[in-house]
């Protein structure tokens, strides 16, 4: 069978290492093909965490790209036009689940369902 070591998916040609810089905050928790969010014909990436101290949940949407992306992406660098972050409440836990939900209110544009444990 083929085996990709995970210190190495930057290094390959078909792989794209997300990761975040800042102190604090943890990623991966959930990952998700959520369809195209921005409309511009890209399947996008969502991926759910937690900021660790505040019990709060983080989601991260990343616009997929016609030519493919570098060896790595930051996902501290998203600034509304390669994507944006969603910030939870302190207190309803790490963003553990996280889907793509097809079209719910007819924009035309897919939409993102996130499961977060404890909020009320």
């Amino acid at each position: 069978p083929a085996v990709v070591e995970l210190s190495r998916i930057g290094d390959l040609s078909s792989g794209v290492r997300l990761s975040v810089s800042t102190p604090g905050k943890h990623v991966g928790w959930s990952v998700a093909g959520i369809g195209d969010i921005n409309g511009d014909g890209v399947c996008d990436v969502a991926v759910g965490g937690n900021v660790s101290g505040s019990s709060s949940g983080l989601l991260y949407v990343v616009y997929g790209k016609g030519g493919g992306f570098e060896s790595s992406v930051s996902l501290s660098d998203l600034d509304g036009s390669n994507g944006f972050q969603v910030s939870g409440i302190a207190g309803d836990g790490a963003f553990m689940t996280v889907k793509g939900a097809g079209d719910v209110n007819n924009d035309n544009k897919s939409d993102i369902v996130i499961g977060v444990p404890y909020a009320e």
